[in-house]
């Protein structure tokens, strides 16, 4: 045979096992690209964490460290109701809180932090000194508690914190008159749909505790936390 026909019947066998070659190759790539899709985006997130102090006398000290027994990571959606727990003030009249105030929980976020007392129904807020670590500096809470705010709350409490209660100590101080209580039956969807269903319609202007651009000059670094615990 002549190197010609040679040449033509090697360029026919190469066009013949091509498509075998592609279609071989084809499901690494898909393969490839299905895992990095499946990698989730970093969000935003915040701190539970469960408190008990020894003495009313701690109660100044809340916003600290000093008395911290647990620290829950959750991320959240920008939809999700522990991110919109102020809006139920809009919606919900606010419980009749008694003159009391005993911190259980903290809930952190990157620029506040809510300080909960669930036996006295009360709230108080205070400016981040910097991402995720509370300062002394109490502002005016810009949520309250409603029946809503309690059901979540008290099962974000019991879910995470189970065995957590005020030291009896405490609690032999601090007696109120009628202690709120939730159905354990009912479903925090409910509180989503709640939320998503009613429509805002009052002025921002309006709402208490509005951002004013108090946290606009707060040296923002964007470090988890965490990272730092382990260095």
């Amino acid at each position: 045979m002549s190197s010609l026909g040679i040449k033509n019947l090697q360029v026919f066998c190469i066009l013949l096992i091509l498509p075998f070659l592609i279609n071989a190759q084809t499901p690494k790539s898909v393969n490839t690209q299905a895992s990095g899709a499946a990698t989730p985006p970093t969000g935003d997130f915040m701190y539970l964490v469960g408190m008990q102090i020894k003495d009313l006398k701690e109660v100044p000290l809340c916003y600290s460290t000093q008395y911290d027994v647990g620290k829950i990571k959750i991320p959240f959606d920008v939809e999700d109701t522990i991110n919109r727990l102020d809006e139920f003030s809009l919606l919900e009249d606010p419980l009749n809180a008694p003159d009391c105030f005993v911190p259980e929980l903290k809930l952190i976020y990157k620029n506040y932090t809510y300080v909960i007392s669930m036996y006295c129904t009360t709230v108080q807020m205070y400016k981040n000194i910097e991402p995720y670590v509370p300062s002394a500096n109490k502002m005016k809470p810009d949520m309250v508690f409603t029946e809503s705010v309690y059901s979540f709350l008290y099962k974000l409490k019991r879910k995470h914190f189970k065995t957590l209660n005020i030291d009896p100590a405490v609690m032999a101080k601090v007696k109120v008159d009628y202690p709120v209580s939730v159905d354990e039956d009912s479903d925090i969807k409910e509180l989503q749909e709640l939320l998503s269903a009613e429509e805002m319609e009052e002025d921002e202007n309006e709402l208490v505790g509005e951002d004013k651009g108090e946290f606009d000059k707060i040296e923002i670094e964007e470090q988890d936390p965490d990272d730092k615990e382990t260095k």
